[in-house]
C-alpha cells in the first residue's frame, strides 16, 4: 500500500516584494512565481519570509504563511549584512524542507551548516560584466559576497541560457548545479483596440547599459534624413536617477528637446496603454538577463527593435529586428523600415503574437516545482 507523503516545508524569501525592486524585472518576477507555485502546489505547505510591518501585496492562498522579520532600524540598504548573521540563526529554529532565496543574498553560514536544502535565484551578472554601473562601494561589496556565497546552495536558477552560460564564465558555477526557468509575461499586456500615435518606445531610460545615448543620436539623424517624419516623437520611459541630467544635456547638443518626452516611471496598467500606442518599441540594451520589455511590447501588438547581444536573441528569435547595439546607423535604418514597410511591420505583429506564446507563468511555476522535486522528493 502506497503511503501518502507528509506535507513538506519550503520557504520562499519573498522581501524583495518590500523593496524599491518590486515594480521592476526581479519584483514582478518574484510576485508572479510564488503566485503560480501556490496556485499549482496546494499539498505542501509554503512560508514566506517578510519584513515586519512593511507593505505587501495580497496574497491569499490556504497553503501559505508567513515568517516575518524584524531588523533594527537602519536603512534597508545594508540588511544584507544582517542577512549574513541574523538570519542563520532566525531559519535554523524553523525547520524548513527547502528554502528558495529569490535573491543572491545567500548567508555565507549555510555554505557550513544547514538542515535543508537550499535554491538561490540568480537573474544576471551584470555588476561582473558592468561594474561601473554599480556607483555605491557598499553594493560592490554586496554583490561581490552574495555572489560568492550562492554558490553553496545546492541549486541556482537563473532565466535564460545565456545568462546561465555568464553564471559559469563569471562566477565559476557549475553547469550542472543551473537550471534555466524563463519568466512569463503578464496577462495585463495584450492588445487593444487603440489607434498608433506618432511615438517611438524606449524604456528605461535613467540606466546606462540601456544604452538611450545611441537611441537619441539614431533619432536625431532620422529627422534630419527623413523630413516627412518631423512630428515624430521619443518617448523615454523609466526612474529619474543621477544619469538623467546627462541625458538632458546630450538632448539639448542634439536639438531635440521638442521632440523627446520623458514620462517618467509608469505602473502596469498604464505601461500596458503606451505599449499599445506606440509605433513600435527601440531596445538597444547592452546587455540583459533575459528582457521582458520586448516581449510585453509583442503582447500589445507592437513591433520591436532590439541589440542583437547577451540574451535577446535567445528570447525574441525571429519575432523582432536586430541591430547591432553600438551601430546608431544600424539602428536608424531599421527605424526607417518600420516606418515605411507596412509589410514588415504586419509580419513582426504575428510574429510577436506567436513568440510570446512561449512564456508563460504556469510554465515558470511548474518547472520550479519540477526543481523542489528534485531536491526533497515532494
Amino acid at each position: 500500500m502506497k503511503l501518502n507523503k507528509k506535507p513538506k516545508k519550503i520557504l520562499i524569501d519573498g522581501r524583495v516584494l518590500q523593496t524599491d525592486q518590486k515594480f521592476r524585472g526581479i519584483g514582478i518576477y518574484s510576485l508572479n512565481l510564488i503566485k503560480n507555485i501556490l496556485l499549482f502546489d496546494r499539498k505542501n505547505s509554503y512560508f514566506l519570509l517578510v519584513y515586519k510591518e512593511i507593505e505587501l501585496p495580497e496574497f491569499s492562498f490556504p497553503n501559505l504563511s508567513f515568517i516575518e522579520l524584524t531588523y533594527p532600524k537602519i536603512s534597508s540598504r545594508y540588511h544584507w549584512v544582517l542577512d549574513q548573521f541574523f538570519l542563520p540563526f532566525k531559519l535554523a529554529k524553523l525547520k524548513f524542507d527547502l528554502i528558495h532565496f529569490l535573491e543572491p543574498n545567500y548567508p555565507l553560514l549555510f555554505a557550513f551548516k544547514r538542515n535543508f536544502k537550499s535554491i538561490v535565484t540568480i537573474y544576471d551578472v551584470i555588476p561582473k560584466i558592468f561594474p561601473d554601473a554599480v556607483l555605491s562601494k557598499t553594493l560592490k561589496y554586496k554583490y561581490r559576497l552574495n555572489f560568492f556565497t550562492s554558490r553553496f546552495a545546492d541549486k541556482i536558477i537563473t532565466i535564460s541560457y545565456s545568462s546561465k552560460n555568464d553564471l559559469i564564465e563569471y562566477l565559476k558555477i557549475p553547469e550542472e548545479k543551473i537550471e534555466v526557468v524563463y519568466p512569463g509575461i503578464d496577462s495585463i499586456f495584450k492588445p487593444a483596440n487603440l489607434k498608433k500615435e506618432n511615438f517611438i518606445l524606449f524604456v528605461g531610460v535613467d540606466d546606462p547599459r540601456k544604452n538611450v545615448e545611441l537611441v537619441l543620436i539614431a533619432f536625431t539623424e532620422l529627422l534630419k534624413e527623413m523630413p516627412r517624419f518631423k512630428n515624430l516623437k521619443l518617448l523615454l520611459t523609466g526612474k529619474r536617477t543621477l544619469f538623467r541630467e546627462e541625458i538632458k544635456r546630450l538632448i539639448e547638443l542634439l536639438k531635440i528637446k521638442d521632440k523627446v518626452i520623458f514620462s517618467g516611471f509608469l505602473p502596469s496598467e498604464k505601461f500596458r496603454e503606451i505599449y499599445q500606442k506606440a509605433l513600435f518599441l527601440v531596445f538597444p540594451s547592452l546587455y540583459e538577463g533575459f528582457g521582458l520589455p520586448p516581449l510585453e511590447a509583442m503582447a500589445c501588438g507592437t513591433p520591436v527593435i532590439c541589440s542583437n547581444t547577451s540574451s535577446l536573441p535567445e528570447i525574441c528569435e525571429d519575432a523582432v529586428l536586430y541591430i547591432d547595439p553600438k551601430d546608431k546607423d544600424d539602428l536608424k535604418k531599421k527605424m526607417i523600415s518600420l516606418l515605411t514597410d507596412k509589410k514588415l511591420y504586419q509580419d513582426l505583429v504575428k510574429k510577436g503574437f506567436e513568440r510570446v506564446k512561449k512564456y508563460r507563468w504556469e510554465d515558470a511555476a511548474k518547472q520550479t516545482i519540477e526543481i523542489y522535486k528534485k531536491l526533497i522528493d515532494l
